[in-house]
């Protein structure tokens, strides 16, 4: 069987590429996540920071770190948005919170919410689902931190970790249902 129609027609449209760069204002060349929020603009995840484009410059944000000051860490990992416009940053120290109403950067202490988490454990991933919960991945749990702070952990099987059936990534679907790569 051969490829469809429409898959044909793409074939023939040429794709451009334009190459953005520390040379236009990103921060750092290493992109690992992109979201683009309700109002257009691409939030990048690099090692150095969180940065925003407009489609003509840059702006940069800092994680914050336990005492609301910038953080040090700057390595993000990943970047989505919730249901309420907010932007969630992952980095190995933890989750910060963009809060569009008010423009700032707030820390969200893993270990405040998510009891098997430990200095050991590894931050893998997060997402937002539709009924507004964030769920949290690491390499030994699953926790769903609700709009009011609650929280839900489910400790991954002993058996699998100790099988080296390790998660990779996280997304939910449009029916609420979690999705673990593996």
């Amino acid at each position: 069987v051969g490829p469809s129609v429409p898959a044909l027609l793409l074939l023939r449209e040429k794709i451009k590429f334009d190459q953005i760069s520390s040379a236009q204002g990103l921060s750092q060349n290493s992109v690992f996540s992109i979201c683009q929020d309700k109002k257009g603009f691409l939030w990048l995840g690099t090692e150095e920071g969180l940065n925003r484009f407009d489609g003509y410059r840059f702006r940069k944000f800092f994680t914050a770190a336990d005492n609301g000051e910038p953080s040090g860490y700057q390595h993000i990992r990943t970047v989505k948005m919730d249901g309420a416009g907010n932007l969630w940053i992952l980095n190995q120290t933890g989750i910060n919170r963009y809060e569009y109403k008010t423009g700032t950067i707030k820390k969200i202490p893993v270990s405040s919410f998510d009891a098997p988490f430990s200095n050991e454990s590894v931050l893998i991933d997060l997402c937002t689902a539709p009924d507004g919960r964030v769920w949290l991945l690491t390499d030994k749990s699953l926790t769903g931190l609700a709009p009011d702070f609650s929280e839900k952990t489910y400790e991954f099987p002993a058996r699998l970790v100790q099988q080296g059936t390790l998660p990779t990534c996280l997304t939910a679907d449009a029916n609420g249902n979690l999705w673990i790569g593996t």
